[in-house]
């Protein structure tokens, strides 16, 4: 399992990458519209599945939004915790059911 995170304009990774050209430095304010920058990466180094853990609602709404443009991303799922229940959303499945006005 590879784990990414934003610190300040710098990325931290549990494995020891030297190429972070893709997404290093960022210098997107939101974090939410960061999570995406990570999730392409992931995509352009052959990721076909993806699962992103937030608990902002806005994020389930951009993954529907960016999915469309990531056509190599077969399943995206959105881990949401809660105080009181875990969800694990099937974006990738949000999407088909929605069609295509889904497009950015």
């Amino acid at each position: 399992m590879e784990i990414y995170a934003t610190n300040g304009d710098s990325v931290v990774s549990n494995l020891d990458r030297t190429d972070m050209d893709g997404i290093a430095p960022c210098n997107h304010e939101e974090a939410d519209t960061r999570i995406f920058v990570h999730v392409a990466d992931a995509v352009r180094r052959g990721a076909s599945s993806v699962l992103i853990r937030a608990a902002d609602t806005d994020v389930v709404v951009l993954a529907c939004a960016c999915l469309p443009q990531l056509p190599a991303l077969k399943e995206l799922w959105v881990y949401r915790p809660t105080s009181k229940q875990h969800r694990i959303l099937p974006i990738h499945e949000i999407c088909a059911a929605l069609g295509k006005q889904t497009k950015c």
